[in-house]
């Protein structure tokens, strides 16, 4: 049951940060680098966004990439 939670807290983080990628697959409207004080860009927003996606089943994975 945990688990479950878990997996679906996990896809809907994604599917959050997958509505934010831009035309050129970055991650916007995380808190941004360097002093995380307002919406931008940081390697992090990025590092979870392509974890995140790597970690998909192969069929979703490639749902997910933009056309």
């Amino acid at each position: 049951m945990v688990a479950f939670t878990v997996r679906g807290g996990g896809r809907s983080l994604l599917a959050a940060a997958e509505r934010e990628v831009d035309a050129y697959g970055l991650v916007r409207g995380a808190c941004g680098a360097p002093t995380f004080d307002r919406a931008g860009t940081s390697a992090e927003a990025q590092a979870f966004h392509l974890l995140a996606t790597a970690q998909l089943p192969p069929r979703s994975a490639s749902e997910a990439v933009r056309g």
